[in-house]
């Protein structure tokens, strides 16, 4: 908490020196906190293109839809990527691997072999393509059993609970909901 916290203003900084444009400090779903920077248009598009832009001008080549499909490995250590596009295989070596392709939510195989819930009690409301990709590659190379999964939040999608129910407040003071405000 202390890294995410001290380093907060350093990242938005970072951010806006990168062409990012924050237009308000908008007020988040619970409890009327501000803490939540919006973007200008009020999209994350318009931060990705900034940060995209960026990138590419100092060299970083980007490639879209070019799916990972496995990681390759030399013994323990991985060393690069597989990846699609279209009928094209690419083998891509790389001195780093950055796994970060979201949980499983809309995947009920994989929530049902990795929580100790059943998905017939959920309901999916996360972002689409969240199908545990990155927790299949990495059990592919021998990473294990993944340490947790990312279960949906549905406390605030049943009636009557609303957002600022007890049990939304209790969904967002997990590990992964951090509100910082002006101060």
């Amino acid at each position: 908490w202390d890294f995410v916290v001290n380093g907060a203003e350093e990242n938005l900084a970072w951010l806006m020196d990168h062409g990012v444009k924050f237009v308000e400090l908008g007020q988040g779903p619970y409890a009327g906190i501000r803490t939540q920077h919006i973007y200008e248009d009020h999209r994350g598009s318009t931060m990705i293109a900034k940060l995209e832009e960026a990138a590419r001008s100092i060299g970083v080549e980007i490639r879209t839809d070019t799916p990972v499909t496995h990681l390759l490995m030399d013994g323990d250590t991985v060393v690069g990527v597989q990846a699609e596009n279209g009928k094209d295989v690419l083998n891509i070596n790389a001195k780093a691997v950055i796994l970060a392709t979201g949980s499983a939510g809309s995947n009920n195989e994989l929530f049902d072999n990795h929580t100790s819930r059943t998905s017939e009690k959920y309901m999916w409301c996360g972002a689409p393509g969240l199908d545990g990709d990155g927790i299949r590659m990495a059990g592919e190379a021998g990473m294990g059993k993944p340490y947790r999964l990312m279960a949906p939040l549905v406390g605030t999608t049943v009636e009557p609970l609303g957002v600022a129910s007890q049990l939304a407040a209790l969904a967002a003071m997990n590990p992964y909901a951090l509100w910082v405000n002006q101060d």
